[in-house]
Parts: C-alpha cells; structure tokens; sequence
C-alpha cells in the first residue's frame, strides 16, 4: 500500500481530526490532517470539492484572495491559534463558558481586564 500526503487543514487544533485512521509522520507533525491510501485520494478530493460546491460561490472567491501567499497566510493563521488560545485562559473566557453553561448572558463587567 503506498501512503500519499493530502493536506485537508479544517481542524488545526487536532493532530489526527479522523479518529482510527492511520497517523502518518506529516499527520503526527500537523503538516496534514488526513493519510489516505492512493486509491482513496480521488474519491476523498471529489467529497471536499462536492462540500466546497456547497458553500457560497462569492465567499470562496474572497477567502481564496485573502490567500495569496500560503506562508504568509499559515504564520497568520499560527498568529491567530496563538492568540486564541491564549483568550482562552482569560477570566472573560471563563466567564462567557461559565454564562453558555448556565444559559445566561455574560456579564464582563464583574471580570477584571
């Protein structure tokens, strides 16, 4: 069986987002979400185009501008994970957790800054 690398990046928060399926090295390393076997390459980019079909035409055309230069869209995108993560420590984080969990508005104003 030989391995190819398919690079779906829609859950960067995940090293394998397909539980059970095999974890190669560029998977292990984030480098790539998903390892297929050759044969299952073709009808796997044929489901994601038939899902990208789905989505609005002009949305798919603006995001793909903003993307110009993979490199320079991947830092920003890492810029972004790291800044994320790191609200996600903050009391007002906890506290919009806490109000989703009890149904309720969030109140910022009783969170120190």
């Amino acid at each position: 069986m030989r391995w190819v690398r398919v690079e779906f990046r829609f859950d960067f928060g995940s090293p394998n987002a397909y539980p059970g399926e095999p974890v190669t090295p560029a998977v292990a390393l984030g480098l790539a979400n998903k390892a297929l076997p050759a044969e299952q390459v073709l009808p796997a980019a044929r489901e994601v185009a038939r899902m990208l079909a789905t989505r609005p035409l002009g949305s798919l055309i603006a995001t793909k501008k903003l993307m110009p230069d993979r490199a320079r869209t991947l830092d920003q995108t890492d810029c972004e994970d790291a800044i994320f993560a790191t609200r996600l420590k903050t009391a007002e984080a906890a506290e919009a957790f806490r109000a989703f969990a009890e149904r309720r508005q969030p109140d910022f104003n009783k969170v120190a800054h």
